[in-house]
């Protein structure tokens, strides 16, 4: 037998009316620590959601923007996840740094001083350069 679980998500449309010199932007916040915020440039519009922690702008192109932003998650609840295994997927495991978690574990670790693989690796295609 399958559980659904649901969160409450409000759902918001915010307009910034600024057209001053330099382009104001507006950042909407819970004012949660490490949460997400949403940025809506001078002019621009942006409809957004809200779990009670983070805010994500839920149509990018309307307030400008071309990114997706996710929140940061952890090995255990990974930020992009598939819906048949939620621990395993990719996250932020810190400032800098990309990590993939596979059953709740970070496997992989990338950063700005290169790539850290947690375990053993199968290289078929093997591997050149650099120092092992």
């Amino acid at each position: 037998m399958s559980q659904l679980s649901f969160r409450r998500l409000l759902t918001y449309v915010a307009s910034n009316q600024c057209t001053a010199p330099g382009g104001e932007t507006l950042t909407i916040s819970t004012g949660a620590v490490g949460a997400n915020t949403a940025t809506v440039p001078a002019s621009g519009q942006a409809s957004l959601f809200c779990d009670g922690t983070n805010v994500l702008n839920a149509n990018t192109t309307q307030a400008g923007g071309t990114a997706i932003s996710l929140v940061n998650g952890s090995a255990g609840s990974p930020s992009l996840n598939f819906g048949s295994e939620t621990n395993t997927g990719i996250y932020r495991p810190g400032a800098g740094r990309f990590g993939i978690s596979v059953l709740g574990n970070l496997i992989a670790d990338v950063g700005a001083n290169g790539l850290s693989v947690t375990g053993t690796g199968n290289f078929t295609g093997g591997i050149s350069g650099g120092t092992f």
